[in-house]
This record gives C-alpha cells, sequence and structure tokens, in this order.
C-alpha cells in the first residue's frame, strides 16, 4: 500500500512539476501605426519563449492596401536563443487599410519535446492618401499703374516702361513721400512712402 502511495504521489509530482511547458508568445510591432500611400513599413513578429527555443514554423502576412509576407522558420544548435524576430517590409499600395497577422505560430523548446501553439496576432496600419498642396501661382506681371512724389513733379511723365525719373526739390527739403501702385493687385511694392 505504501508503494502504491509513494508511486502515486511521485506520478502526480512528476504530472504537476515535471510536465510543465514553458509560455510562449509573439509580439507583433509596426514601425508606424500610419503612412501615405506609397511609403513603406516594417512589420515585426518576434516569438518568445521562457526556455530556449529549438524551432519555430508559423507566417506572418499583410493584406489591404499592401502586401507581404514571410516564412516564419527557425531551426537553434544552440541553446541561448530565448527569441526570434521576422521582420517585412510593406508598401501602400492605396489608400485604406493594411492588416498584418501572424498564424500558424508554433515552437519546440529545451522545456518541451512537443510543439506549443502560439496564438494568433494582428495588427492594422492606416494608409493614407497624399497630402496635395496646389501650385503657387505668381503673376508675371511687375508694372506700376502710377508713380508720384507728393507736393512734386517727376521728369519725364510717368509710364510704366520707364525705368528713371528726375524731380527738382527746393533747398532744404530733407524727405519725399513716394507714391506708387501696382497694376496687378496682389503684388507688393517696396520703396513707397516717406524717404530721407
Amino acid at each position: 500500500m505504501k508503494k502504491r502511495i509513494y508511486l502515486l504521489i511521485t506520478l502526480i509530482t512528476f504530472l504537476v512539476f515535471g510536465s510543465q511547458v514553458r509560455a510562449a508568445s509573439v509580439d507583433l510591432k509596426s514601425s508606424s501605426s500610419s503612412i501615405t500611400k506609397g511609403s513603406s513599413v516594417t512589420v515585426t513578429a518576434t516569438v518568445s519563449s521562457d526556455s530556449p527555443i529549438v524551432s519555430i514554423e508559423g507566417t506572418l502576412m499583410c493584406s489591404g492596401a499592401g502586401s507581404a509576407g514571410a516564412n516564419m522558420e527557425f531551426d537553434s544548435g544552440s541553446n541561448d536563443v530565448y527569441s526570434k524576430g521576422f521582420s517585412v517590409s510593406v508598401k501602400g499600395s492605396s489608400s485604406g487599410t493594411i492588416t498584418c497577422t501572424v498564424s500558424g505560430a508554433r515552437l519546440t523548446s529545451l522545456s518541451s519535446d512537443s510543439w506549443q501553439n502560439i496564438s494568433n496576432k494582428s495588427i492594422t496600419i492606416k494608409v493614407n492618401e497624399p497630402v496635395v498642396l496646389p501650385p503657387k501661382t505668381y503673376s508675371s506681371n511687375n508694372n506700376l499703374s502710377s508713380l508720384e512724389i507728393e507736393g512734386s513733379q517727376i521728369n519725364p511723365a510717368f509710364s510704366k516702361d520707364t525705368l528713371e525719373y528726375n524731380i527738382e526739390l527746393p533747398n532744404g527739403t530733407e524727405s519725399v513721400n513716394i507714391k506708387a501702385s501696382a497694376e496687378d493687385k496682389t503684388a507688393s511694392i517696396s520703396g513707397a512712402g516717406e524717404v530721407k
């Protein structure tokens, strides 16, 4: 009877502690949560275990506004690999959403001879249309429509094609007030106003 109880306690201890499978997980991240159409984003799936990893299987697939994929296959000859990353670069081919999913992932580790299934995981990346700014338009009309010196007469008379003028001022004049307006109402004028 004592042998049976001892054997039963040994069996229960082995089942509780000896066959305990270490935790395995996958983390899925992207270099950006949103991109502009035509840009790329890197998506990385990292498989981790509490015990050194022997083998990994699974797929990382992206679909939607851009598609890419990678087989997640890994075999380790060492006993010091606890995590392994798998990356894909996805280009946003149209506006919308890219969905990247890790599926069918599983691993074997030093703590278990059998495959451990890892839950599927997904992330989404928003693909936006590029912002298009309207082109700036500039007027080619840089002509004045009028030019005068307050209290004086310019010589020759104003013409938009004339670039130089003369004026006669009384002795002791310290400043003049130049008045000018542009033909193009959206143009700006520099040099007008009171000048010493």
